[in-house]
């Protein structure tokens, strides 16, 4: 997948709207410790333990428990993460294309030091308080994007654009789903 067409139609308004409004400002706290709130136990139908464990071995989810004792509980943008991992296990990811996608999600610093996934986050934030539809775009090379609809058309006009092949991960419907199952409200 060639993620550069995606990064430039992006790229501005991340820079914009993510590095200096969300990261930076003090405007979205409230809801940054509404998505990092360390409440939700994992739905035991929905994943293993064996997973879970084998998850936290390689680096791909944290072991919040306090000196590794009590029940394990994760904030909703680790739960949202944990499903996204599930569904790219389903679709034959690997583990090692994995934490490319991972450090995506974490790797601008929240100037609160709230967020843990600050770009899930964000796009979060576009799903539910702006209504925006959201897709991860991935491939098997570990390449990936978080893009909103509107993006992802802009991308999909240009005359130059091709398509490869990539797994489109519906994150808004992943994000409503969860919302209903964990019955997640925001504080706003």
């Amino acid at each position: 997948m060639k993620t550069s067409q995606y990064k430039l139609i992006t790229r501005d308004y991340l820079i914009k709207f993510f590095k200096s409004d969300f990261v930076l400002s003090q405007n979205y706290i409230p809801l940054k410790t509404d998505l990092n709130k360390i409440i939700f136990s994992l739905n035991k139908s929905r994943h293993s333990s064996k997973n879970i464990i084998m998850w936290e071995q390689y680096g791909l989810i944290n072991d919040n428990r306090k000196q590794g004792k009590g029940w394990k509980k994760y904030s909703f943008s680790e739960c949202v993460w944990i499903d996204l991992i599930k569904k790219l296990k389903c679709y034959g990811f690997h583990i090692k294309t994995l934490h490319p996608i991972k450090t995506m999600l974490s790797e601008v610093e929240d100037h609160a030091k709230i967020s843990q996934f600050p770009l899930l986050d964000f796009y979060i934030k576009l799903i539910l308080c702006d209504h925006k539809q959201v897709f991860l775009l991935a491939d098997d090379s570990a390449n990936a994007i978080l893009i909103t609809q509107e993006h992802l058309d802009s991308v999909e006009q240009l005359m130059v654009f091709e398509y490869e092949d990539m797994l489109k991960l519906n994150l808004s419907k992943l994000v409503s789903e969860l919302v209903s199952e964990l019955f997640f409200e925001l504080d706003l």
